[in-house]
């Protein structure tokens, strides 16, 4: 069952709010309660759906948590067949182990070059393709090959 447009909406108008929360000098988590419940709302009433559980890590503030959370949505977006979806959580997921020295880096970096060409010319792909460029020193050692498509 897909999630009504109508509910996506109201998502997105609440994480509006949480950002203009935190531009007024609100710590992050206070201001992202309303937003992260009400996406667990839509997680219990739709199941684990990708851009659900995509959004409940971009709100987690333990990076593991965040990182669980879009392991789990990345195997959901590809179940669904949604590219679009993957390039987004692939993106959000090597950010955060970049902002965080995650250990997993070179493992979401060989997913986004596995679908980086997939990816529609949109920000996702100039957005992907910045990461790729900042990662691409990651050692081969480390599981990443170096390499950034497209250059």
């Amino acid at each position: 069952m897909r999630i009504p447009r109508k509910k996506w909406d109201r998502v997105e108008l609440l994480a509006s709010k949480c950002v203009a929360a935190i531009d007024q000098g609100l710590d992050w988590e206070t201001s992202s309660k309303e937003v992260v419940a009400f996406l667990r709302t839509l997680r219990k009433e739709y199941g684990d759906r990708s851009v659900i559980l995509a959004s409940l890590g971009d709100y987690a503030n333990d990076p593991r948590e965040r990182l669980a959370l879009y392991e789990r949505a990345f195997e959901e977006a590809t179940r669904e067949h949604n590219l679009a979806g993957l390039a987004s959580i692939a993106t959000s997921a090597t950010r955060c182990c970049l902002e965080h020295d995650a250990d997993e880096l070179a493992g979401w970096r060989g997913r986004l070059v596995s679908i980086f060409e997939g990816i529609e010319d949109t920000w996702e792909k100039t957005e992907a393709k910045e990461l790729l460029e900042l990662t691409k020193s990651t050692p081969d050692e480390q599981g990443g090959s170096g390499q950034t498509p497209g250059t």
